[in-house]
């Protein structure tokens, strides 16, 4: 067992979580993230740069594992978002 199996455990427990479902879901996620880092670069169509694949957040439901566009255009998308007035307020 590996560390991060154990401190997966220890947290189930304190939890009261089913530990051997925890440490699967952990053990998911961290192999995500190590496929993630082999993933070199990847092009964002809202500001065209090719940029390496640690510049995108994670989301599971895409087959690459990561969002369409940078943190930085997703940044900047949420921030026009959040400046506009409400529609329906």
């Amino acid at each position: 067992m590996s560390p991060l199996d154990d401190a997966a455990r220890a947290v189930a427990e304190r939890h009261g979580l089913d530990p051997a479902d925890f440490v699967r879901r952990v053990r998911a996620a961290a192999d995500r993230r190590r496929a993630r880092g082999s993933l070199p670069f990847k092009t964002c169509p809202a500001c065209s740069r090719e940029l390496p694949a640690l510049a995108y957040a994670e989301d599971t439901s895409k087959g690459d594992g990561l969002k369409v566009t940078c943190r930085e255009c997703d940044a900047a998308r949420t921030a026009r978002r959040r400046a506009s007035p409400s529609a329906g307020a």
